[in-house]
């Protein structure tokens, strides 16, 4: 997490880390799950306004990290501005069409509604939430607009290409380290934060 947060602080940005010791296990069957019902509970239920409350929530998984501090959130928001989803899609399609390491989100009443639905439509022990994202999208659910809401990047934009240390390039400005083991993660993220300090 360091690099995270030296990335966040660097930025200006609040970053909060939440593990399943903190109260955050809300799926123990597949951690994965969790990222969804923890950005819906970031949102709130919208009842209070817009006052007080941040604009955009991201998710970062720990396995990921934002490797040029120059680059800012904003500059990707900024290329779909009506959107209240951005991810990038997934290197390997069979995977799911977006990778989940890295969500932008819209607080707004679609992005609530859209991540009660991505919780509560399917078995979340027989899909991975990657496989439900989509389900969801394919199916009869959604009105024709639903996908005006939703931008989907490049895979390298806020994600790796998997396996990451076969195709991660300079220019990328995120690592994640999808399928690594976790001694080859921590080493990785030494490195990275002792590089930062020096």
């Amino acid at each position: 997490y360091g690099m995270q947060f030296a990335y966040a602080e660097y930025r200006g940005y609040s970053l909060e880390r939440l593990t399943p010791s903190m109260g955050h296990e809300y799926e123990e069957r597949d951690q994965r799950w969790n990222k969804i019902k923890i950005l819906r509970e970031a949102m709130g239920d919208g009842s209070g306004g817009e006052e007080g409350q941040p604009s955009y929530i991201v998710w970062i998984d720990a396995d990921l990290v934002i490797l040029d501090f120059q680059w800012r959130l904003e500059s990707i928001i900024a290329l779909h501005p009506s959107a209240d989803l951005i991810a990038s899609r997934d290197s390997s399609p069979e995977s799911g069409l977006i990778n989940t390491g890295f969500i932008i989100m819209r607080s707004t009443s679609w992005s609530r509604d859209f991540l009660d639905k991505w919780w509560d439509s399917y078995d979340r022990a027989a899909y991975s939430e990657q496989a439900v994202f989509s389900m969801l999208v394919s199916s009869a659910q959604f009105s024709a607009g639903f996908m005006d809401h939703i931008a989907l990047e490049a895979p390298p934009t806020l994600n790796s290409i998997f396996h990451a240390w076969d195709n991660q390039e300079d220019e990328h400005n995120v690592l994640h380290l999808a399928g690594a083991h976790a001694a080859l993660r921590a080493l990785i993220f030494r490195h990275g934060v002792e590089s930062i300090c020096t």
